[in-house]
């Protein structure tokens, strides 16, 4: 009589992050405990590191206990780092001093602003001095990335009237004169004045009463105050 005793192949668990981001490692780490392991990593260790991935990569893991020997076979999934990308509605990175800019984030699914900790795509700012605005962009698996966008304020003209005559008479004609810039467009009360795009604007046959005169004065950065 012979008694042959037939000892079970190991049961085969994985633990650990078999989901990363792109340049990530993953750390596995198998069960059962006290027995052999061979990784197809050529580690020989419990916890195996697979470092550096790039794509999805698929693994092995051979264990050896009491002289039975099975193999688990895996994927490690590889989630790419967004791409971020953060633009404006006007399509510039400039405002002039006072405006609001919109900013607008893509490459994620979720995003989160740093400078407020809004968790939307855009945000609409109105910057007094020049500024540097990130959003942390996240994407599939959790993997994350930041985008930045520098703002710069451009400096409004100092817009003001004069005139060539202190004192005026019915009928009178009397020049209205901007402050410097590189275009104009005066008003009478609060209509436009064909035609009057220059920085001097002439009132002729002054009418009897009081009318109110105001100009837009434009500068290089083509930023614009009229004058109240």
């Amino acid at each position: 009589q012979y008694t042959v005793t037939v000892n079970p192949k190991p049961t085969i668990t994985i633990s650990g992050n078999k989901e990363i981001c792109a340049g990530g490692s993953a750390k596995l780490t198998v069960s059962p405990q006290g027995a052999t392991y061979k990784w197809s990593n050529g580690s020989t260790a419990r916890t195996a590191s697979f470092d550096n991935l790039l794509d999805d990569t698929d693994f092995w893991v051979e264990v050896t206990l009491n002289g039975c020997t099975d193999t688990y076979n895996g994927t490690i999934t590889v989630h790419p780092i967004p791409v971020a990308e953060i633009t404006t509605n006007t399509g510039k990175t400039t405002v002039c001093r006072g405006e609001s800019i919109t900013l607008t984030a893509s490459g994620g699914t979720t995003y989160l602003w740093q400078h407020d900790g809004t968790r939307s795509a855009s945000v609409t700012v109105t910057p007094k001095a020049d500024a540097t605005y990130s959003v942390q962009v996240i994407g599939d698996g959790d993997c994350k990335t930041t985008a930045s966008i520098n703002i710069t304020v451009l400096d409004l003209p100092n817009a003001k009237i004069t005139a060539d005559k202190t004192t005026v008479c019915e009928g009178d004609d009397v020049t209205l004169s901007a402050s410097d810039g590189v275009r104009w467009q005066w008003y009478k009360g609060n209509d436009v004045i064909p035609g009057a795009i220059d920085q001097h604007y002439t009132i002729t046959g002054a009418a009897y009463g009081s009318t109110t005169y105001s100009v837009e004065v434009y500068n290089a950065n083509n930023c614009m105050v009229r004058t109240s």
